[in-house]
């Protein structure tokens, strides 16, 4: 009886670029949008207060007293695009580029990738694995 020993393993291909933009776009916008609404930090916090001037002057030209909301510009300035093989980027559209990171330089607390966010990405990355190995499958 002969037995033969191959030295290569053929394991199958994984591609998560569709299920990264998948995550930014369902996951880290869309929670990035409802925290600045609710005014609610990275870290679950309150987001740090305007200075109470500003918040005078903002209500004067008629726009919202609430902290990085004026024109809804911020929220709805968040993209996602990929950046590579299996990488895909959260950031904000050019017009908003600039005063978001002044924003966050400022203490803000608004943008990044907050516990909530890596634990929804990872239970959907966990749902999809767990399919796959169900049906038999990979990408």
């Amino acid at each position: 009886m002969g037995v033969t020993i191959k030295n290569t393993i053929k394991f199958p291909k994984f591609t998560f670029q569709e299920d990264l933009r998948i995550i930014a776009s369902r996951i880290f916008i869309p929670i990035m949008q409802e925290n600045i609404e609710n005014q609610v930090a990275l870290d679950g916090g309150a987001l740090k207060p305007n200075n109470p001037k500003y918040t005078l002057n903002k209500v004067r030209k008629g726009l919202s007293p609430k902290i990085l909301i004026a024109t809804g510009q911020l929220r709805s300035g968040f993209i996602y695009k990929d950046k590579g093989k299996n990488t895909v980027i959260v950031t904000l559209n050019s017009n908003r580029k600039t005063i978001g990171g002044y924003l966050q330089d400022m203490g803000k607390n608004f943008f990044g990738i907050s516990t909530r966010m890596e634990n929804s990405a990872i239970k959907y990355m966990k749902d999809k694995i767990n399919e796959a190995l169900k049906n038999g499958k990979s990408k």
